[in-house]
């Protein structure tokens, strides 16, 4: 057999190709290209990070190429993610496992499985990550609160926001500002609790509606941080609006029929989102010259192979990340960032002092 001593001589994988007598042909697992017989990692600087309930896995794939390869080492074994975040700075993805009731830490490689939170959790619908403080911010669904924690250290833990708070699910932050801003859902037309977009100081302080009619399951938030806007879809809507950070201009992007939008992302005047119905992630411009031009990325979360040997290095703390969701799960992208301006965060933001 042509692989069958020591693999053909391939560094990862070798398949047998028929030409027409059969030879070794070496291949390589996502993330890595190949170099004659070896395989070098390559994994792009923007690239879309998605999980997915079943199975429980985390993959990546190109931005702008429909039914493109992936391009990272796929992290499998997952009981059940709903939600996850990128802390650029230590190339970590922060997400949660609702199945096993916790929040984890893992390189992008898959590596340094690190635990984060491992009691009082219930239901966490979102997360976000605060680049400046290294705080962590996210909603429970289950205990009708809003959490932030230390990175380095989640035993510094406290609640933010938990009076008349109920059924929280995204959750965006805007650390530069010291804000972050919440959605909650609606479960029926005649709920008590009703449907709206709450926005707070990072500390919990100073907390007001954003945007408290026109809402039923407000599943995914998104930010615009140059143009100071944020973003949300309904999955029963069927909508994709718009408004500025101060309540004001608020504007239908998008409305579609026979779907179910789940999550958002907006990232260098594109918006991504998700259909739970088709199971797809669809991406679209914000220039208003083409806001209909719609392009699907991938239909169907496929399985995943085992993970990569190599550590990859961090990315620059310069680059910025927004989460969707897809599917049953969660999506995120990430990249370099465009913006010129110096965050600086507000002299009322404590977030360092937790």
């Amino acid at each position: 057999h042509p692989c069958g001593n020591n693999r053909g001589g391939c560094e990862q994988l070798c398949i047998v190709k028929y030409l027409p007598a059969p030879v070794a042909q070496c291949i390589c697992q996502p993330g890595y290209i190949l170099v004659g017989t070896s395989c070098l990692e390559q994994i792009p600087e923007e690239f879309l990070l998605y999980v997915s309930e079943r199975p429980g896995l985390i993959k990546g794939v190109p931005l702008d190429e429909p039914g493109a390869k992936e391009v990272m080492m796929p992290i499998t074994g997952l009981g059940r993610p709903t939600t996850l975040d990128f802390h650029t700075r230590t190339g970590f993805i922060i997400y949660s496992d609702v199945q096993r009731k916790v929040i984890e830490k893992r390189k992008i490689d898959g590596s340094m499985h690190v635990p984060l939170v491992s009691d009082g959790i219930i239901n966490v619908e979102g997360l976000a990550v605060d680049w400046l403080a290294d705080n962590l911010y996210w909603t429970d669904e289950g205990r009708s609160c809003i959490f932030v924690c230390k990175l380095d250290d989640s035993s510094k833990r406290l609640i933010l926001v938990h009076e008349d708070l109920s059924n929280p699910r995204a959750i965006a932050v805007n650390p530069p500002a010291g804000q972050m801003y919440w959605s909650v859902w609606q479960l029926s037309q005649h709920s008590e609790h009703k449907a709206k977009i709450e926005t707070a100081w990072m500390n919990g302080d100073h907390r007001e509606v954003l945007v408290g009619d026109g809402l039923m399951w407000p599943n995914g938030l998104t930010l615009d941080l140059e143009k100071q806007q944020l973003y949300w879809c309904d999955g029963h809507t069927n909508k994709i609006e718009r408004i500025d950070l101060n309540g004001n201009d608020r504007t239908v992007i998008l409305s579609l029929s026979n779907s179910h939008m789940y999550g958002l992302s907006y990232y260098k005047n594109h918006l991504y989102w998700s259909d739970f119905k088709e199971g797809s992630i669809h991406r679209m411009s914000t220039n208003p010259s083409a806001l209909q031009q719609l392009q699907g990325i991938i239909d169907a979360a496929g399985g995943a192979p085992n993970k990569p040997k190599k550590e990859r290095t961090p990315w620059p703390s310069s680059n910025r990340a927004t989460e969707a969701s897809f599917t049953d799960g969660m999506i995120f992208v990430a990249g370099k960032d465009s913006g010129s301006g110096t965050f600086v965060a507000r002299s009322d933001y404590r977030g360092e002092a937790l």
